[in-house]
């Protein structure tokens, strides 16, 4: 604005969990910040987000291909990657999730629209299971949705976990 001034929006949200399988983000409050102070403004959404995780199976492979792609383009900013001549990014960190493995799992999250992005897990046959890759489409980001569908994952798989950050 002319005076310079910026004012900040920032969305909390709050995880319950409703069983196992699915977690619900409760209702998003949006807060203000005003001379240094915080003020509640409103509610962004009280619809709370559920999602569900759904083990990947032959059929829904195409929807994890394509989710695989968008992860890879996401990353490509830093990672300094680039499509190959038909304007795919590779898929080789992709193929071992595709199939059966007792070390490894892959899992849609769904939310109420439908698919939303996808964890893939491995370390299940050792002492440390490790999440490989987690995405969430951009448009559920900032929302509790990657939250949600993390600690989801974690309850599916009790025991001690590592998580990286790239």
């Amino acid at each position: 604005d002319a005076g310079g001034s910026k004012k900040k929006l920032q969305v909390a949200s709050r995880v319950v969990a409703v069983d196992e399988n699915v977690l619900s983000a409760g209702p998003i409050r949006t807060r203000k910040r005003l001379s240094g102070r915080r003020k509640l403004i409103g509610r962004a959404s009280t619809i709370p987000r559920v999602i569900e995780l759904r083990e990947l199976t032959d059929e829904h492979h195409e929807v994890a291909e394509c989710f695989w792609q968008l992860f890879l383009h996401d990353l490509s900013a830093f990672r300094d990657s680039h499509p190959d001549e038909h304007g795919s990014f590779k898929r080789r960190h992709l193929e071992p999730f595709l199939v059966r493995d007792a070390d490894r799992v892959a899992y849609l999250v769904y939310g109420p629209t439908g698919p939303v992005g996808f964890a893939f897990v491995y370390g299940l046959a050792s002492d440390v299971r490790r999440f490989d890759q987690l995405f969430i489409v951009r448009s559920q980001r900032r929302a509790g949705v990657g939250r949600a569908a993390a600690e989801a994952t974690i309850r599916r798989h009790p025991g001690r976990w590592e998580v990286a950050f790239q």
